[in-house]
Formats: C-alpha cells, structure tokens, sequence
C-alpha cells in the first residue's frame, strides 16, 4: 500500500466533507485536518505509510458508501466509519510495525523520499525491526 494510494483515499474522503452542509462538515473537518497532518510528519521524515490491508479496505469501502448515499445520516455513519478505520491506522503500535522506508515501495513517488534510511549524513529515520 503506497502513500500514493492513501492519499488518493484521503482525496476521496475530503469530496464527500463537501457534500455535507457546514454544520455537519465542521464535524469531520477537524478529524481530517488531524490525519492530513499525521501524513504530513511521515512525508517529512522520508517514512512511508503502508497500512494493514484490511483494515485500509475498510476505509475505501466507508468512503464510497458515504459517496454514494443520499440521506445525511447515513453519511455521518459512513464517515465516521471511515474515519474510526483511520483511527486505527494510525495508531503507534501499528505504525511501527507497518512503516518502512519509502525507498522500498517501488510505486513511491521520488518527492517523497527526503532523507534516506542508512546512509550516512542523511539523518533519515531507519526502519523497525
């Protein structure tokens, strides 16, 4: 899973934020607002995200229903679904277990690598055991 495909995913979840009126928008803007920055701190330090796959397919499959609903209930529903999948993405124990450096995923973009684990001088963040 590439940090190219998560962000595609994060895209998609912002397209349905607006589809809600901005009351119901403001909800979830916050929780968006927060996970952007969490990807924000990986690109900066050359680390990539690479979620557990099941747990990632949960949240593409909350954000197309959220996409495809018309009532704003069941979006509410599928959003924080999807958000709650994220939720667990990101926390510490999983991303120390699922994080490896960019430059072993051959579908990262070269934008993102920044320092490199390993070398010397690089100050790049090595990976987990």
């Amino acid at each position: 899973m590439s940090l190219r495909s998560f962000e595609h995913a994060l895209a998609r979840l912002q397209k349905v934020l607006k589809l809600l009126d901005e009351a119901e928008k403001a909800s979830f803007a916050g929780k968006v607002r927060e996970y952007a920055e969490w990807l924000s701190s990986y690109e900066k330090n050359g680390i990539c995200f690479n979620p557990d796959g099941a747990a990632f397919q949960a949240f593409l499959t909350h954000v197309k229903e959220a996409e495809d609903l018309e009532r704003r209930g069941a979006y509410n529903d599928a959003l924080f679904a999807g958000y709650e999948a994220l939720r667990v993405l990101s926390s510490p124990k999983l991303r120390a277990a699922r994080c490896v450096a960019l430059a072993d995923l051959p579908s990262a973009p070269d934008d993102f690598l920044g320092d490199i684990p390993g070398i010397p001088g690089s100050g790049g963040v090595a990976s987990g055991p």
